[in-house]
């Protein structure tokens, strides 16, 4: 896909852009945007590999991936909308309508588990939902296998954000369905709170350290 139009950004992070485009045809799709003094091809190619595998109701679209001199473009899906955006800081969600979300969340997850791979960067801000109310996972750039060929490997290499990792994920020692699960349940409590319980679950941050008590 190499004729489109480039439109305004609908996410931004340290590593990548996210922006709206339009094809010659009218199609809108989204598409992700990494400079490559931030993202080496290798890990590009992986996240490229894992994404195109998947095909499921709750998981964001893979179209297409390309790069020019400057940077590395992964073509998706289009989303309506985020789901943090509906976050209300100390109220949360509705029960109900987390109760939506997080069913397919799980379901997005057992199909990803089922193929040997763990997210490891599950957060609202990578929920997106589309227009019929339905959950799509979206950003595999953290994505790894933990099982080839029924062989399952533990994980040793930090991946993902603080706030979201397993103690196990800090300690880059872990297993990957069980560190996906954790951020999950991190994930359940701001989407129903609309606070973080802690920056990062270690016993250096105050605020874990009265989780373990």
């Amino acid at each position: 896909m190499k004729n489109f139009e480039i439109y305004e950004t609908l996410a931004s992070g340290s590593t990548a852009k996210v922006k709206r485009i339009t094809t010659s045809d009218n199609k809108e799709y989204a598409i992700k945007i990494m400079n490559k003094t931030v993202k080496d091809k290798k890990s590009f190619i992986k996240e490229v590999s894992i994404h195109k595998l998947l095909r499921n109701n709750f998981i964001v679209e893979y179209v297409d991936a390309h790069e020019d001199t400057d940077n590395y473009y992964i073509v998706m899906g289009l989303a309506k909308y985020e789901i943090c955006s509906f976050i209300e800081v100390d109220v949360g969600i509705e029960p109900t309508v987390v109760h939506l979300i997080f069913r397919q969340l799980v379901s997005a997850l057992k199909y990803l588990h089922e193929r040997g791979i763990c997210h490891r960067d599950i957060k609202p801000e990578n929920l997106l939902m589309t227009s019929q109310g339905n959950l799509l996972v979206s950003d595999f750039g953290c994505s790894t296998f933990y099982k080839i060929k029924d062989k399952y490997r533990r994980l040793r290499t930090m991946a993902g954000s603080n706030e979201y990792m397993s103690p196990e994920g800090h300690c880059m020692n872990y297993d990957g369905p069980k560190t996906d699960l954790w951020a999950c349940g991190v994930t359940l409590i701001v989407l129903l709170t609309g606070n973080l319980p802690w920056d990062k679950p270690t016993l250096s941050d105050e605020r874990f350290q009265a989780f373990t008590l």
